[in-house]
């Protein structure tokens, strides 16, 4: 007998067989980018998203040109992959700042993002109840405890469509 329950279980199969984006990671499995990365390579596909900024005591800084932007909130979900809950940004930009670099808020700029050269399914610190899952970005020099985490209950994980709470 066929349960809605079911359904559920299909969603995520027929989301993953839609058109994929070239540069986002959408497969489940998809293993970490072997090429370096360079900061003129994040200067370069970035720049016309945002602006570049230079920042006292950490260089250049990139500020994306997105109103109301906060970093794995917007435009973008989790996924679990073989390397753990990975950001699948919506941005065309999004394979950079989020898996590479640390995100920092500067009041007068919004977010702000350093560029890192080592990649990670998400530069977050994670924290859990028996209900929710909860996440903030890592940023250089910030305690993430205190960076305004976001939550979402832990059935939600992944489920197409929900973001956040």
């Amino acid at each position: 007998m066929f349960k809605p329950v079911h359904l559920l279980l299909l969603i995520p199969l027929l989301f993953s067989c839609a058109g994929t984006n070239t540069t986002a990671y959408n497969s489940y499995n998809e293993e970490p980018p072997a090429a370096t990365v360079t900061y003129q390579t994040f200067y370069d596909e970035l720049s016309p998203y945002g602006q570049w900024i230079d920042y006292p005591g950490y260089g250049y800084v990139w500020s994306p040109s997105v109103a109301d932007f906060r970093p794995y909130y917007n435009n973008g979900g989790w996924i679990n992959t073989n390397y753990g809950w990975s950001w699948n940004s919506g941005y065309s930009w999004g394979w950079g700042p989020f898996h590479y670099g640390r995100w920092f808020y500067e009041a007068g700029y919004g977010w702000l993002w350093l560029p890192g050269y080592e990649w990670s399914p998400a530069w977050v610190s994670w924290r859990n109840s028996t209900d929710y899952y909860g996440w903030a970005p890592l940023a250089p020099g910030m305690d993430p405890r205190n960076a305004g985490a976001t939550s979402l209950p832990i059935r939600s994980m992944g489920a197409p469509g929900v973001r956040r709470l």
